[in-house]
């Protein structure tokens, strides 16, 4: 009882979908082998709405590419700052050392020199021809403290010992 009522009021249903279903079937068998079928939009856009919607997504999109052009344009920027600062603290690195690295070397060549000069005064300091002519110059003005011109034959005898000592001297830098 409650069944055939049901059949019953299930067979207008029935034979709608059973129409659906041959219509499916027919379009099956004659579409190719390979394609596919897509399913038709459910409702048509109106132009106008149409035309709304690319205007708002164009906009979005044109948006979007502003955003991301300033935003490589700051990080662009940011990336050279850093590279100039890099480099600049380099070069700045470099020349510091290059300067230690001259400077060090410079002073050794003025130590080299000092000592060499150092050297060669004290061999002329310690000549014992300039020696024993200063000392003969003092023995005599000691002597002589109020006629000093009686002491002119050692005071002569100094500056030769002294200027043959000048000419070694001389000579030795050259060398």
């Amino acid at each position: 009882m409650g069944a055939a009522s049901s059949k019953s009021s299930r067979s207008p249903d029935l034979s709608a979908s059973t129409a659906s279903l041959n219509a499916l079937d027919e379009k099956v068998a004659s579409a190719k082998p390979g394609s596919v079928a897509l399913p038709a939009s459910p409702s048509p856009i109106s132009a106008a709405r149409q035309q709304h919607l690319d205007a708002s997504i164009q906009h979005k999109i044109s948006s979007e590419l502003a955003a991301l052009k300033k935003s490589e344009a700051s990080v662009r920027s940011e990336i050279e700052a850093a590279l100039e600062r890099e480099s600049g603290t380099q070069e700045k690195r470099d020349a510091r050392t290059k300067d230690s690295i001259t400077l060090k070397q410079e002073l050794e060549e003025i130590r080299t020199k000092i000592d060499r000069h150092r050297i060669r005064r004290e061999k002329v300091d310690q000549d014992k021809s300039v020696q024993q002519a200063r000392n003969k110059v003092l023995q005599c003005l000691k002597e002589h403290q109020s006629t000093s011109l009686e002491c002119a034959d050692e005071a002569s005898a100094f500056k030769r010992a002294v200027a043959k000592a000048e000419k070694e001297f001389i000579a030795s830098l050259s060398a």
